[in-house]
């Protein structure tokens, strides 16, 4: 994942919550911020991250929930 260019220079950080259903064939059907956090720089980055993972096949159309913290070091 990328830590979004301006948002690193404006010094954004944060905390993004985001949901994602995967099907039986371990891609995803779709990808939703839960919870903000506050900078849709952020967001966005989170998102795109979340739709470019790979995962495990699931077993049932329910969702996963996926933590992405931007944290500058």
């Amino acid at each position: 994942m990328v830590y979004p260019y301006k948002a690193r220079k404006k010094g954004y950080e944060g905390q993004v919550l985001c949901h994602v259903r995967v099907g039986t064939d371990g891609k995803v059907l779709d990808a939703t911020v839960f919870t903000s956090s506050g900078y849709d720089l952020l967001d966005q980055a989170a998102l795109d991250a979340v739709l470019a993972a790979e995962y495990s096949p699931g077993t049932r159309e329910d969702y996963v929930e996926v933590n992405v913290i931007f944290q500058l070091s």
